[in-house]
């Protein structure tokens, strides 16, 4: 049964969103390929007023901002009105159904807001994780190597970057026993 075509690309394609209605369409009836794996198969499907893009629009209006896509609330339900929202990439990857979930300190975060909230790098967590050591340990180990002076916080090789110095420059003072002022000092 072929599918049946939705929209009018010469009638919408200009109005902001159009593009990202369009590719929400797309992925929930393929009949083929990763998006049927991901979508269809799923369950997850574009409601049936919102195959015309006019009700689409009305319910979600313009798209807010360049790199703007549509994220569904509950990555479990479809899309419609009362799911979706117009979303960051930020907030699209932390709403994913891939996105891994750790307890550190009694808070169960995700990587990305873990990195956020602690101040560490998104990609240094994901790295000891897969070396196999736990969560605490990475977390641990990442938040250790921060220094905190004058309300910046930063690593030990980024206050060397700061300051014009080495990092093992920066390095030695700490290892000689100074005080976090007295090593900071240029």
């Amino acid at each position: 049964m072929a599918i049946k075509p939705i929209g009018n690309y010469k009638k919408h394609k200009d109005v902001p969103g159009y593009y990202n209605w369009k590719n929400m369409n797309a992925r929930c009836r393929a009949t083929s390929g990763k998006n049927k794996v991901h979508y269809a198969d799923k369950g997850i499907s574009v409601c049936e007023e919102w195959l015309e893009f006019e009700n689409f629009f009305r319910d979600m209006g313009p798209k807010p901002f360049e790199k703007a896509s549509i994220e569904r609330v509950d990555c479990a339900v479809g899309y419609h009105p009362s799911n979706c929202i117009w979303a960051d990439q930020t907030t699209q990857v932390r709403n994913s159904s891939k996105v891994e979930y750790h307890t550190y300190k009694g808070e169960t975060l995700c990587i990305p807001e873990l990195a956020e909230k602690y101040n560490v790098k998104t990609n240094s967590i994901h790295k000891s994780l897969y070396n196999g050591h736990s969560i605490e340990t990475v977390m641990d180990t990442l938040i250790s190597k921060q220094i905190t002076h004058n309300g910046i916080t930063m690593t030990k090789k980024e206050w060397a970057i700061h300051l014009g110095i080495t990092p093992s420059t920066l390095y030695a003072r700490f290892s000689r026993g100074l005080s976090v002022e007295e090593a900071l000092k240029v």
